[in-house]
């Protein structure tokens, strides 16, 4: 699918300078079902993780606990 974006945009959609924030996450054996495909939960941790790291980019680090992340 992101090759067919990519051609469509005529962009490397897996080029980090077309973005203002990139994460880069480790996935994990437990991450995988028995074919090897990450499991549908686990991509919500994935997002959460790759949130959390965008949070200090944009000034939001160490916001008042009351306030939370969500």
């Amino acid at each position: 699918m992101v090759d067919r974006l990519g051609t469509r945009f005529r962009a490397d959609l897996t080029d980090p300078g077309l973005y203002g924030h990139w994460h880069r996450d480790v996935l994990r054996f437990g991450d995988l079902d028995p074919q090897e495909h990450v499991g549908h939960v686990n991509y919500g941790f994935i997002f959460q993780n790759a949130r959390l790291s965008y949070w200090p980019t944009v000034g939001l680090e160490g916001t008042n606990p009351a306030e939370g992340l969500i």
